[in-house]
């Protein structure tokens, strides 16, 4: 991943794909990003809080 310095910065390396929603309580994220096209970017949250970021399967697996 390339260093960034704000939020905006990153928002332009990231375009959102899907957003899944788990058991009530989980919503996942993936995304697109330049510094890895074949394997994304995931982000698992529960209760608004992040539990899990990795490549983008970390958005739809049941932790």
């Amino acid at each position: 991943m390339p260093d960034v310095a704000t939020p905006q910065e990153l928002s332009e390396l990231l375009e959102l794909q899907n957003i899944y929603i788990l058991d009530g309580a989980k919503i996942g994220f993936q995304f697109s990003c330049s510094w890895d096209m074949e394997h994304g970017l995931g982000v698992m949250t529960r209760k608004g809080e992040v539990i899990n970021i990795g490549e983008a399967e970390v958005a739809f697996m049941a932790i």
